[in-house]
């Protein structure tokens, strides 16, 4: 029996490894206006919804810091609160939100760049299949942030 149970748990590490259980995307864009500029924008929980067409609208009553929560509206009306979990101000800013089996974590950056700012976005998840986050986000997930990025460059440089 115990050789039963050692063979099962083989076997259920073998599929949680063959499921990529972690992945990230990444997309970046340049903006001409500054890195103080493009920090602001970006932090302003409420204006999400206006470059970031995965989000409908936020609730966000609270000053932007480490550890505030907030709820998002995605398309289709799902709810997601979702937690600052790490803030380096006028740099980056990390926020994770639950899925039904695992967490998603999203981090966006603003750096330096020789005619304004490089503004990156990096997508995460812990904990679930890639079959399972295609169900939420989509299989062409990267480019949805490359666009997001775009419609950002856009509202910031208007």
């Amino acid at each position: 029996m115990k050789k039963f149970g050692l063979l099962v748990l083989l076997f259920a590490v073998q599929l949680a490894m063959a499921q990529n259980g972690s992945k990230s995307f990444t997309a970046s864009v340049l903006a001409t206006q500054s890195e103080e500029k493009a920090w602001e924008v970006i932090t302003e929980v409420s204006q999400w919804k206006k470059w970031d067409k995965m989000v409908i609208d936020t609730k966000f009553d609270t000053d932007f810091n480490e550890k505030t929560t907030g709820v998002m509206i995605r398309p289709g009306g799902q709810i997601n609160e979702f937690k600052i979990v790490a803030v380096d101000p006028g740099r980056s800013y990390t926020f994770s939100h639950k899925l039904s089996s695992g967490m998603l974590y999203v981090r966006r950056t603003v750096a330096p760049a020789d005619s304004g700012s490089k503004i990156t976005e990096e997508v995460w998840f812990k904990g679930i299949s890639k079959k399972t986050f295609e169900k939420y986000y989509g299989p062409d997930f990267e480019q949805k942030l490359q666009n997001n990025l775009e419609r950002l460059k856009g509202l910031l440089e208007s």
